[in-house]
């Protein structure tokens, strides 16, 4: 695990783009999705944002903002040629660890129906419905996951 680097952006916005398609959501979506959800040179260099390597290649990344009285969880990829492979629940380890190493007491994040059953399996609780900032009519979950 390691921070991530300002000439990475296009590299961790590939990976956020393709990993987000294998639910298989239609053109539109996607084209927002891409304007809305990406790894920022100012989140690099104010929020957490780290990598998770194997050699030498991005098996995935997180993104946490840090928000007044809590940090959220705003983009948590994994390559798509990673995904399957038990990479996402290391990713979620290590970035618990990182949390705790800098006093981030509780995460929030929102999430589909498709990943709810994959953060809820990691401790994470639904917190409440909320309709998609993407997609009209689409209702997705706000989580939150207490750091012990």
């Amino acid at each position: 695990m390691r921070r991530a680097k300002i000439n990475e952006l296009d590299t961790l916005n590939q990976i956020a783009y393709e990993s987000e398609g294998i639910w298989g959501e239609d053109d539109s979506y996607m084209e927002l999705f891409s304007q809305h959800y990406k790894v920022t040179q100012e989140m690099i260099e104010k929020d957490f944002v780290y990598i998770m390597e194997e050699k030498s290649s991005i098996v995935g990344f997180f993104a946490i903002l840090n928000k007044q009285d809590t940090a959220e969880l705003e983009l948590f990829y994994i390559s798509k040629s990673y995904i399957g492979m038990g990479y996402g629940t290391r990713l979620w380890e290590n970035m618990i660890e990182i949390c705790r190493s800098n006093d981030i007491g509780k995460i929030t994040l929102v999430g589909s129906k498709d990943v709810g059953n994959f953060y809820k399996r990691l401790g994470a609780r639904e917190i409440e419905k909320i309709e998609s900032s993407l997609k009209v009519g689409r209702i997705v979950s706000r989580y939150q996951y207490d750091i012990e």
